[in-house]
């Protein structure tokens, strides 16, 4: 248990892909850690649920990293409700069906 003396300076973390899996864990661990964090992923759903897990003190928005136009939006938004990031994770990603390596 972290303890509040102990606690690094909070810091802005924005990160895309959140909703599930690593981007996910990522955001509940700097969010316990007392960092503000803002999120986007295309799922609404999860992002429902990870918003009210998490609190209002963070930001989630469903943005499609593939259109350039949105993600500048939220960009923006972020900027000017944030300010400017401590830390980017690029997270968001499409994973291919498994395969053998070999």
């Amino acid at each position: 248990m972290i303890m509040e003396a102990d606690r690094p300076e909070r810091r802005v973390i924005v990160i895309t892909g959140v909703s599930r899996g690593l981007g996910k864990a990522m955001a509940r661990e700097f969010a316990e850690q007392g960092h503000r964090v803002a999120g986007c992923s295309r799922n609404e759903k999860n992002l429902i649920s990870l918003r009210q897990e998490l609190g209002g003190l963070h930001s989630f928005e469903s943005v499609d990293v593939r259109n350039d136009v949105k993600v500048a939006q939220w960009a923006k938004k972020v900027i000017d409700e944030f300010g400017a990031p401590d830390l980017l994770l690029n997270n968001a990603a499409v994973i291919n069906p498994n395969k053998f390596l070999w």
